[in-house]
């Protein structure tokens, strides 16, 4: 059993949320978190250091990276929140 360290509100009074505890993760999860953290990090860095970002006006970035994405696309298919 573990509990939060961080009171919640409720009606009824304040209360500290307790969970049963986990079984953990197997080995082979570890294994597998820790390959797609290194994969998403190599990738990450891919697309940050991509040289076209360079072409795209330092005030304009953050724009071209939303349209890039996709995001309203998504959107309007009712994939995002």
């Amino acid at each position: 059993m573990w509990s939060s360290t961080t009171k919640t509100y409720n009606p009824l009074g304040d209360r500290i949320p307790a969970f049963p505890a986990s079984p953990g993760w197997t080995t082979e999860q570890i294994g597998q978190y820790a390959r797609l953290r290194r994969r998403l990090v190599r990738l990450s860095a891919a697309v940050i250091t991509h040289p076209w970002w360079s072409s795209v006006p330092t005030g304009e970035q953050v724009v071209a990276a939303w349209r890039s994405s996709g995001w309203k696309r998504r959107r309007r298919a009712g994939h995002c929140g």
